[in-house]
């Protein structure tokens, strides 16, 4: 898993102390890509969406290397660094679904 440490004030679903627990593949709602800059290049933004019970939780910012879904080197998906705080089996069964 690649973390990136940019945005970390919109990281607000870490104050939601069931976040890592409404977080989990099953529970992944939506997903949405919106296309971005990066220096001369395109890139692209991913934020999910997860709904567990009366609770709902955004993961936003998630960097997505387009060449990377191209040739696949490793994982497109750069994650915000306060997804360290989930399990390196929810964030491989995310990114699993997400990008087959």
């Amino acid at each position: 898993m690649r973390f990136h440490r940019r945005h970390p004030y919109l990281q607000h679903w870490l104050r939601d102390g069931n976040a890592a627990t409404i977080v989990t593949e099953e529970t992944l709602a939506f997903a949405r890509l919106e296309p971005t800059l990066a220096g001369a290049s395109g890139a692209a933004a991913l934020d999910l969406i997860f709904s567990g019970g009366d609770a709902i939780t955004v993961v936003p910012f998630i960097d997505v290397e387009p060449e990377m879904l191209l040739e696949r080197e490793r994982s497109p998906l750069i994650w915000p660094y306060a997804c360290n705080m989930l399990s390196t089996g929810v964030l491989a069964a995310l990114e699993e679904r997400i990008v087959p």
